[in-house]
């Protein structure tokens, strides 16, 4: 090729591209980088537990909700709560129970717990159920929202309200009955630390595992999804 083709070629070359360096990380960097992603991690997947697991109390709340559905060691921790923290009524909430449980004769979560605090010692005329409706989805979200119908059917909405469940579940509650009471009632929630496996290490347990994984995608699923028809005001 003539040298005038070159300059030619060079000339076009020019017009249409620019020669850049464009810098490219060295192993060492891969390394570090590599290094600090693990740590993160590792920190993320010890903190879980205790993002899950929030408990923030509101002043002034008379009145106090279980989630029934869970294992019996809330229900017992809630009967603790209520005579403790001067509440002048404990609701007991939880949907249907599916046909053919072996205490499906109870009807409804919210029955069975409610039957367990009596049997704990519980008064009868301080401990109401408050059964949900059968839903395929947002359980928790349904049950509160027939607290709220049966509490303003009642003439008035509490100024407080403190809510009791299992730890991982607690900020995804918080969510759905804040949803569900809207800025007219202040949600308190209390988690109560799960004894089926060691927090501290939820990974090495096969419940800790599933248990907070799944409270982690439903939470994220919920702030992802927003406010469902039908909830509470702003």
């Amino acid at each position: 090729m003539s040298p005038a083709c070159d300059s030619n070629a060079a000339g076009a070359s020019g017009r249409w591209f620019r020669r850049r360096t464009v810098p490219v990380p060295t192993w060492r960097t891969v390394g570090l980088a590599a290094v600090l992603g693990a740590v993160a991690f590792a920190g993320a997947v010890r903190a879980l537990p205790g993002f899950l697991a929030v408990t923030a109390r509101v002043p002034g709340a008379e009145l106090l909700a279980v989630e029934a559905w869970g294992p019996d060691f809330v229900v017992g921790a809630a009967w603790a709560e209520y005579r403790q923290g001067g509440y002048k009524r404990l609701f007991v909430t939880g949907g249907p129970m599916e046909r053919g449980e072996a205490l499906s004769e109870y009807g409804s979560y919210a029955e069975l717990g409610r039957a367990t605090l009596l049997r704990l010692g519980a008064p009868a005329e301080g401990v109401e159920a408050v059964a949900g409706p059968k839903v395929v989805r947002d359980r928790t979200l349904a049950s509160a929202l027939a607290l709220r119908a049966t509490l303003a059917a009642r003439g008035a909405l509490p100024k407080a309200l403190s809510v009791m469940t299992p730890g991982a579940h607690a900020r995804r509650t918080r969510l759905m009955y804040e949803l569900a009471f809207g800025s007219e009632v202040a949600i308190g929630i209390i988690a109560v630390p799960d004894e089926r496996y060691e927090a501290a290490e939820w990974w090495r347990s096969s419940v800790g595992l599933r248990t907070e994984l799944s409270e982690l995608i439903g939470y994220l699923q919920a702030r992802v999804v927003g406010r469902p028809a039908g909830t509470g005001g702003s």
